[in-house]
């Protein structure tokens, strides 16, 4: 990525106070490659969206890696911008399965009753949008009326990025009118006042939809809450569930600086630009920034970068079926002798001869 293209971007999001008010706040790798892809589709450049956005591509090839806020906020912008289409979240949400983006979807697939997977939807949404309600830990809740059920959306950032609820919405809702009765959703609130285009908003939705409201919320029929789902077998909701804990406890260690930046080394140790600049700008930091953050923490970018290097050699190693020189290139060693060294000052040991060892040991 052009450095001077970083900086321009980096400038972005620290003169932008909506942009500021997120950093720290991340988004699953999923949604962005879906809304990436989404806008090559429609013709916007693959490239410039990267650059734009300052999403390197590597970042992209595991749907539970996390995406900075910010980042996503500018490539949805990049995206705006090359296609000419202001109502890009709603188009967004109407094109794409939600089953393409999160494993949430396919853990709400599982679940018997609407009841249960809103109770699901309120466990893991922190996997697709790693921020805390207003008022209590839920990302939604619910309220009833004489007009039927409001499922409102809970989170903080939300009146900040007015298209991501639109988006989450438009996927919500054109998935319901697809599967049931289209009655069962009669209308859309949001918070935030309605953009130019909001004649849009009803022509995807087909339903009213008011802007400057109390809450952003849907509004359901009484009887929404009683639908049947159950459209993957029963047992893959333990399968899925438990893979979906596991990815909560990461990020929750991942939730701390040094667990961002390993989060952020992981994909692109291979190419040998491990660097505390090219990570800084993965997480939307100036670089003085990262290091005063790690130093509170106790450690530095070295540190951590060694760190990860570490457990990622003796991961590969205990693999047996990559080669030393090969393990070497892909922790972003300039050459194999470097690896050794730095192997043998965490183990004691050469790469050999801890998997000599290893496989001793198996045999």
């Amino acid at each position: 990525m052009p450095r001077a293209m970083t900086a321009q971007i980096t400038k972005l999001i620290d003169d932008d106070t909506t942009l500021a008010r997120v950093n720290g706040v991340t988004v699953a790798a999923g949604y962005a490659r879906g809304l990436l892809d989404y806008s090559v589709t429609r013709g916007a450049s693959r490239d410039l969206l990267h650059v734009d956005s300052g999403i390197h591509p590597s970042a992209l090839t595991d749907h539970f890696n996390r995406i900075p806020l910010p980042r996503y906020i500018a490539l949805r912008r990049s995206a705006t911008r090359q296609l000419n289409d202001p109502a890009i979240a709603l188009h967004f949400g109407q094109s794409i399965e939600c089953a393409d983006l999160s494993i949430i979807s396919l853990i709400t697939a599982a679940c018997e009753t609407v009841a249960e997977a809103f109770t699901m939807l309120n466990r893991y949404g922190r996997l697709a949008l790693d921020v805390d309600g207003i008022d209590g830990p839920d990302h939604y809740k619910t309220a009833r009326d004489g007009s039927g059920i409001w499922m409102i959306d809970n989170r903080q950032h939300y009146g900040l990025c007015p298209e991501i609820p639109e988006s989450s919405f438009t996927r919500m809702v054109t998935g319901i009118r697809r599967m049931y009765d289209p009655a069962m959703v009669r209308a859309v609130h949001f918070s935030h006042q309605a953009p130019p285009h909001r004649d849009t908003f009803e022509e995807v939705f087909g339903i009213p939809v008011t802007f400057g409201s109390a809450h952003t919320a849907i509004l359901f029929d009484h009887t929404w809450f009683e639908q049947r789902i159950a459209r993957s077998p029963r047992y893959s909701l333990g399968v899925l569930t438990a893979h979906a804990d596991g990815l909560l406890r990461t990020l929750e260690r991942s939730r701390s600086t040094r667990g961002r930046v390993e989060v952020a080394l992981i994909p692109i140790l291979h190419d040998g630009g491990a660097s505390m600049q090219r990570v800084a700008e993965t997480l939307a930091m100036s670089r003085p920034t990262l290091y005063r953050a790690l130093r509170a923490e106790g450690t530095t970018f070295e540190q951590v970068l060694d760190g990860v290097r570490h457990r990622v050699a003796l991961e590969e190693l205990a693999d047996g079926d990559t080669a030393v020189n090969e393990v070497a290139l892909r922790l972003g060693f300039s050459e194999p002798a470097a690896f050794s060294r730095a192997f043998k000052r965490w183990t004691g040991h050469s790469p050999r001869q801890l998997r000599a060892d290893t496989l001793r040991v198996v045999r």
